[in-house]
């Protein structure tokens, strides 16, 4: 077959709108039986053209609706490029190759074997994904030119050289890439990275957190993502490490200095209790909880500054004396809720809300609108304790907040700490 050939029977056949049209009708044919089959509508197609094209009268045409494509092959196969496969033709004129949704499917198959094939052979750190959904988001990926060998070299070296002691995620980077940025989790390497920890792990993490979930599996990796700008904020709270109170903890509390502890330190310590009582406060803001510490400045308290951090949890993980309670109060807002309620589903025996009835909640004079992503928000919200106020707040569709109710929230507190 010669080039010039080929060339003037496709110019033939991309030089009229009706001929074009039958090729495209032709490779949707191939694509669903594997040939071009069938037969094709006349509908909106020039019936003079098309007549020319067969070798038949116009009128012949005139009452069909649709025509063979057997009969429009066996007139091309008599013409003087009957050496040119038609489906060559084809091809050529919609511009990619015909391949059958069958033969797509043989060869995406044979395809996914032969990268599974080169993961044995080549990336025996990942081959623990056989069988995952994981396996095939991988797959996905690097089908998609998104992962490429050099990526796979660095996924399969960081499974096999996870650290024997707890190092920060940017170091593991730099030791296994040369960039201690390769494996932020925002991008896909490190998102990746990320999955197969989560597959190695296999752990049921239920409603915890997003974040608290990946650092822990991070960390069940000895990996720490962030151990220093990750902090709660406490005050009248006692850290012993090895049976022994920590000088640190207990010089705050002895001086009433309220600090911020990072999650370095927390993975430190042994566990924390607080050093007056058998409860612990926790505050959503800052200048409430400021404003308390004012009149009880040896009150065990935790601020969480609007969300559960990852200290927060590890912090409240660490207080392993089951006699000790947490109460918690925060805002009248969806977020506030979601977050008492998180915490009343991972420690029901020991944690309560305070502060937060639907009283409260009127009185807090709730005016800012709750946006419809709030009111979905809310919907999560399933704790008994927090029904009746979630409730109201649907109702009202209002935001309040800790502020415009802090001398009730001093009362509530004041009533259980002086007992």
């Amino acid at each position: 077959m010669k080039q010039r050939q080929l060339d003037e029977v496709v110019a033939f056949f991309k030089g009229n709108e009706t001929y074009t049209e039958i090729c495209h009708i032709a490779a949707k044919k191939y694509r669903s039986f594997g040939q071009i089959t069938g037969s094709f509508s006349l509908a909106k197609l020039n019936k003079q053209d098309v007549a020319v094209l067969l070798g038949v009268s116009e009128y012949s045409l005139a009452e069909r609706k649709n025509y063979s494509f057997q009969k429009l092959l066996d007139v091309y196969y008599r013409g003087r490029f009957a050496y040119i496969p038609f489906e060559t033709v084809v091809e050529n004129v919609v511009g990619y190759s015909l391949v059958s949704k069958m033969e797509e499917k043989a060869q995406i198959s044979q395809e996914r074997e032969l990268f599974l094939v080169r993961l044995r052979a080549n990336y025996v750190g990942l081959v623990f994904l056989e069988g995952h959904v994981v396996l095939e988001a991988l797959y996905q990926l690097v089908t998609a030119g998104d992962l490429d060998d050099k990526a796979l070299g660095y996924l399969n070296q960081a499974m096999l050289s996870l650290p024997a002691e707890p190092t920060r995620l940017p170091v593991f980077s730099q030791i296994v890439t040369g960039n201690p940025h390769a494996f932020d989790l925002h991008g896909i390497l490190g998102n990746i990275l990320y999955r197969l920890l989560q597959v190695k792990s296999g752990a049921e993490w239920g409603d915890s957190s997003e974040t608290e979930r990946k650092n822990q599996i991070l960390l069940d990796n000895n990996i720490i993502r962030d151990d220093i700008m990750n902090f709660v904020t406490v005050n009248g709270l006692l850290a012993d490490v090895n049976k022994c109170v920590h000088p640190m903890w207990e010089s705050a509390v002895s001086c009433h200095v309220t600090w911020n502890v990072p999650a370095k330190h927390l993975l430190q310590v042994d566990s924390i209790y607080p050093a007056k009582g058998n409860y612990i406060w926790m505050i959503e803001n800052s200048s409430v909880y400021s404003a308390i510490l004012d009149i009880m400045p040896d009150l065990p308290m935790i601020c969480t500054h609007g969300q559960f951090r990852y200290a927060t949890w590890l912090l409240l993980k660490k207080i392993q004396n089951e006699h000790v309670h947490f109460r918690y109060a925060g805002d009248f807002d969806p977020e506030g809720l979601q977050i008492a309620d998180n915490l009343l589903q991972r420690f029901p025996e020991r944690a309560n809300v305070f502060a937060m009835g639907k009283g409260l909640y009127k009185k807090s004079k709730p005016e800012k609108e709750i946006q419809k992503i709030g009111m979905k928000k809310l919907d999560s919200v399933c704790s008994p304790a927090l029904l009746s106020l979630k409730e109201e707040m649907v109702c009202l569709g209002k935001i309040g907040y800790q502020e415009g109710i802090f001398e009730e929230i001093v009362q509530e507190i004041q009533m259980e700490w002086m007992k």
